[in-house]
């Protein structure tokens, strides 16, 4: 005898089309919660290299800001020691450009958004500091030429 080769009859019942519709239905709505994830994942990601790059574009400012203070410090006591106005021009460079890097350094500062207003406050207190220094070196500075006219 021949064995039978078809297939047994499968029949779908209603109980088995509604639950293959309900995992159909589950499946659309995991893959809608992950497309939904990773655009809110995606959106925070691209608002914190923003944010970042802001604090770098800050930090970059600050660098300069620091770097005109040591040069002004530097210069000002290589002329005090050597009596060499040659050390000046760094320091007459980093005077005028102080200034405009204090005022861009404050609006990097408020443009990265840190949500801190004690940053700007250690700012306005290391101004204030600079200042004070910048005026005893006008004092230290316009003494050591006085006394150098005066031999």
């Amino acid at each position: 005898m021949i064995p039978n080769s078809t297939l047994p009859n499968v029949r779908w019942s209603a109980r088995r089309t509604r639950r293959n519709i309900t995992l159909l239905g589950l499946a659309a709505l995991l893959v809608l919660t992950l497309l939904g994830l990773a655009f809110t994942v995606d959106r925070l990601r691209a608002g914190n290299r923003v944010r970042l790059e802001r604090v770098n574009l800050a930090q970059v400012e600050q660098s300069r800001f620091f770097g005109l203070l040591r040069d002004m410090e530097t210069s000002l006591r290589g002329y005090l020691l050597a009596g060499d106005e040659a050390f000046l021009t760094p320091y007459d460079d980093a005077v005028s450009q102080y200034t405009d890097v204090a005022a861009e350094l404050r609006r990097r500062i408020e443009s990265a958004n840190l949500g801190s207003d004690q940053i700007i406050q250690d700012l306005e207190a290391l101004e204030e500091a600079a200042q004070t220094w910048r005026e005893q070196a006008d004092v230290s500075l316009s003494q050591q030429q006085t006394d150098a006219l005066n031999g």
